[in-house]
C-alpha cells in the first residue's frame, strides 16, 4: 500500500484492521490513481447482467440528461402512477465515492422507480481520486436545486445507497440549516 492519496493514518488502519487476515491481504487491491479505471471497469462488467435485467424489467425508458449542469440518468418506470402527481425520486448511487454509477445501481433505483411509479433522476456525481471533496457534494446540490425549481419543495424523494445515502443529507437544505 504505497498510494499517496491515502493518509498515513488511513493506510495504517487498513493494514491493521482490514488486511490482517492473510486471505484478505492477498485478495484485496486498494484503488489508487494507477488502477482505479481498471477496478471500475471490472466492477461495472460484474454488474452488467444485473443492470441490463433491471432495465428490461422495470423501465419503460432511461436516458442520459443534464440537470443543473450535471450529467444524470433519467429513469422512467414501466408503470407510471398518475396519482402521485408531480413527484420525482432523486437517487444517489453508492460506491465509496471512488466507483459506482447510476447504471450499476439500476437493480435498486429502477426497482424503486417502478414500485412507486415515478420518474427518477440519478446524477453521475464526480468521483475520487480524480475529483476531490467537495466535488460530489457540489454536483448533488446542483441537481437538487434544479429539481426544486422544476418540482417544488416537498415533491422530491431523496434516496441514497451507501455513499449516496451520506450524500443525500446535504441535498435537502432543510437538513443543513445551522
Amino acid at each position: 500500500m504505497s498510494d499517496k492519496s491515502l493518509s498515513e493514518a488511513a493506510r495504517n488502519f487498513l493494514q491493521q484492521n482490514l488486511l490482517r487476515n492473510p486471505p484478505l491481504r492477498n485478495s484485496i487491491e486498494l484503488p489508487d490513481s494507477h488502477n482505479i479505471e481498471r477496478i471500475r471497469r471490472e466492477t461495472r462488467e460484474g454488474y452488467r447482467v444485473a443492470f441490463e435485467s433491471s432495465r428490461r424489467q422495470y423501465t419503460s425508458s432511461d436516458q442520459d440528461i443534464s440537470v443543473g449542469g450535471v450529467p444524470c440518468l433519467e429513469i422512467n418506470p414501466r408503470y407510471r402512477d398518475q396519482n402521485r402527481g408531480n413527484v420525482v425520486i432523486f437517487y444517489l448511487f453508492g460506491g465509496g465515492y471512488i466507483m459506482g454509477s447510476p447504471e450499476e445501481d439500476l437493480p435498486i433505483s429502477a426497482f424503486v422507480a417502478n414500485g412507486l411509479g415515478v420518474r427518477t433522476v440519478c446524477p453521475y456525481y464526480r468521483l475520487s481520486p480524480e475529483h476531490v471533496y467537495p466535488a460530489a457534494f457540489n454536483d448533488v446540490f446542483a441537481v437538487y436545486v434544479a429539481l426544486t425549481r422544476e418540482y417544488g419543495h416537498g415533491q422530491i424523494l431523496v434516496v441514497g445507497e451507501s455513499a449516496g445515502g451520506y450524500l443525500s443529507s446535504p441535498a435537502d437544505p432543510a437538513c443543513c440549516l445551522c
